[in-house]
């Protein structure tokens, strides 16, 4: 490892170790939620709305008080009566997925997110609630296999190979994975600052110093912000690094 790459994971495994466990846990999460919703809205621009039964909207509408109130296995009933009376109301297994999560049934909010993704695929915005700590999810396979499946659906879906390039990296620590991944991303269309500087990230794990170099500079060129909740880096360390 070259000294300046040496240099650099010193002072950031120091700045790690100045963080509580609830802080570390806190930096590694798999989506984040407004990346989608401007292609929501421009689905729902193109299609109809579903004219949804009264009966359906009522316990839909208990659902989300009791949830808004934390009386989470009453939400989870009223959730479960909107699906008996239409299995394909997809916005049910939404907020079943998101009760799942306050209760900390991750494997269960999972499937519950993926399925309301399953019946609305166009919608990207379904995928997004899979806005879960990647440390409490126990099947980290199935992330790979579910941004897999929409790629095989969508081969142009950009994001989606952003989100596997992050379950690469955060749980596999596979940065060849990871780096091809951010580069088709890149190729897609989400030519953003964030993308740039996760696959810098992903170079400098690899020791590509040059590749991490330009990754990083292009990052700041396009306005990295270091707030973003799925940055591996600030702008602080990625200027230290180019030093």
């Amino acid at each position: 490892m070259s000294k300046k790459l040496d240099r650099y994971f010193s002072k950031f495994a120091m700045e790690i170790s100045k963080l509580t466990p609830e802080e570390y846990m806190g930096v590694l999460t798999v989506c984040d939620i407004n990346l989608y919703r401007d292609e929501e809205k421009r689905n729902n621009k193109t299609k109809k709305t579903k004219e949804i039964p009264a009966e359906i909207l009522e316990y839909f509408e208990k659902g989300c008080s009791n949830l808004s109130s934390k009386y989470f296995e009453i939400a989870i009933e009223c959730f479960n009566k909107c699906i008996e009376l239409d299995n394909t109301y997809k916005e049910a297994y939404l907020k079943i997925g998101e009760t799942k999560e306050e209760l900390g049934l991750y494997e269960e909010a999972f499937e519950n997110y993926r399925r309301a993704f399953e019946l609305a695929p166009e919608q990207t915005y379904y995928l997004n609630k899979l806005d879960i700590k990647i440390s409490d999810l126990t099947k980290y396979e199935d992330l790979i296999d579910f941004y897999s499946d929409i790629i095989q659906k969508n081969p142009d879906d950009a994001k989606a190979y952003y989100y596997r390039a992050r379950v690469y990296y955060e749980i596999y620590e596979q940065y060849e994975e990871a780096k091809e991944d951010y580069t088709l991303a890149i190729e897609k269309g989400f030519d953003d600052a964030i993308v740039y500087a996760s696959r810098g990230v992903a170079n400098m794990h690899s020791e590509n110093i040059q590749e991490a170099n330009m990754d990083f500079k292009k990052a700041l060129e396009l306005g990295f912000n270091e707030t973003d909740e799925n940055a591996f880096i600030t702008v602080e360390d990625i200027n230290y690094f180019l030093e």
